[in-house]
């Protein structure tokens, strides 16, 4: 393949995980199938880290996941499994279950280690999101997945509901 190594890296250069979860999510949706795709997500799959999440920035010797990252994957990998579903069916089943353990250990925007919140603006609701994560977007990839509701989601969601306008 014209992938070399657990480096991830085509061509001499390294890729960017990120942007490839969000091409496969874009290509994806639009239906778009074939051995390119296929690689791509060959390369998404490769990737996956220990923690069983991604991160842009393992090439650089990154050593964590990252939710920016992660979630890109997640609604590349989703969305990939929607428009060629017999491609490796349970390898993507299974990254996305991990990956979305992943982003659930964190409780959506809390640190493993100590608990408080990564970033605070995880916990800004940002439209469009582009590349950038919060708990909305999180939330939203959960719900579209189809995945059911955790536990794991109720500090995100009490969050999300202290932000409602009196509207609703």
């Amino acid at each position: 393949g014209i992938y070399s190594s657990p480096t991830f890296v085509r061509e001499n250069r390294p890729t960017d995980v990120c942007i490839n979860g969000m091409f496969l999510n874009v290509a994806a949706y639009f239906r778009v199938t074939g051995k390119r795709l296929r690689e791509l997500a060959d390369l998404l799959l490769a990737s996956r880290m220990g923690d069983f999440g991604w991160n842009c920035e393992q090439w650089r010797g990154a050593t964590h996941s990252s939710t920016h990252t992660t979630i890109s994957v997640l609604e590349g990998l989703t969305e990939f499994a929607g428009a060629d579903s017999e491609y490796r069916a349970k390898d993507v089943a299974e990254a996305i279950d991990k990956g979305a353990g992943f982003l659930l250990e964190h409780e959506l925007y809390k640190s493993d280690r100590t608990g408080e919140t990564i970033d605070e603006r995880f916990l800004m609701l940002s439209y469009p999101c582009r590349w950038r994560y919060d708990i909305l977007r999180a939330l939203d990839w959960f719900a579209r997945a189809g995945r059911p509701c955790d536990p794991r989601m109720g500090p995100a969601l009490e969050i999300l509901a202290r932000k409602r306008k009196a509207d609703g």
